[in-house]
């Protein structure tokens, strides 16, 4: 081997010796854990203007807003006791909403600011929290509990009124909901694995025959 060829090797095993060094030194991603559930985040949902994100954190939830190419924090709402669930936010993100396994807690907008408006008490087993909250316009809300029921809701003087409820066929608990964006057709998926699409029609909704059968399952449609 000449010399020419041997000082070439050498700088190509310095090259990548010096790769090699590099490469080791960078520190590796981190997993971060959080250890309490008032750090921990599980849904969020737009505002059907994309003005406003809600999300939930812990027990309680956050709510941003659009500014210029992004969105910033634009109030923190204090919810309850347990982890909350799937918030609801409606047309113009003058009403917020997210429930936990007792409560539903709405928000009503004013003046730059969010206050309490209303709490709502659903009977329910721990763990079968509301899976669906969908505000129709900034009037109207509609809940799909864990429970097993549909839920409607109109907002009438200071308040929202329950104007319906319909229960699951079989009596289960749902594990999984999806609301059509027209909030005309509702699918679930009861404790036995079993789908049913649901026609909405104002305050009352109508079942399908079961669509299919799944193994049992807790997912999400």
């Amino acid at each position: 081997m000449n010399p020419k060829t041997i000082i070439l090797s050498l700088v190509f095993l310095i090259i990548i010796k010096s790769h090699d060094g590099n490469a080791q030194s960078i520190e590796p991603l981190k997993e971060i854990n959080s250890y309490t559930t008032t750090l921990f985040a599980n849904h969020l949902e737009f505002s059907k203007d994309g003005q406003y994100l809600i999300i939930v954190v812990g027990f309680n939830a956050e709510v941003y807003q659009k500014k210029d190419n992004g969105f910033q924090l634009f109030q923190k709402l204090k919810g309850g006791s347990f982890q909350a669930y799937y918030p609801g936010i409606s047309d113009d993100g003058s009403f917020v909403a997210f429930s936990n396994n007792d409560e539903t807690f709405i928000f009503k907008k004013a003046n730059d600011n969010y206050t309490l408006f209303q709490i709502l008490k659903h009977a329910g087993k721990y763990g079968n929290h509301d899976i669906v909250m969908r505000f129709i316009g900034n009037e109207s809300l509609i809940i799909v509990g864990g429970e097993g029921n549909i839920r409607f809701y109109d907002l009438k003087e200071n308040s929202f009124v329950e104007t319906g409820r319909i229960g699951n066929l079989e009596g289960l608990p749902f594990k999984a909901a999806a609301l059509s964006p027209n909030n005309k057709s509702l699918a679930t998926i009861n404790d036995n694995g079993m789908v049913y699409c649901w026609q909405i029609n104002k305050n009352s909704a109508l079942p399908s025959n079961s669509l299919l059968t799944t193994a049992k399952y807790s997912g999400f449609l």
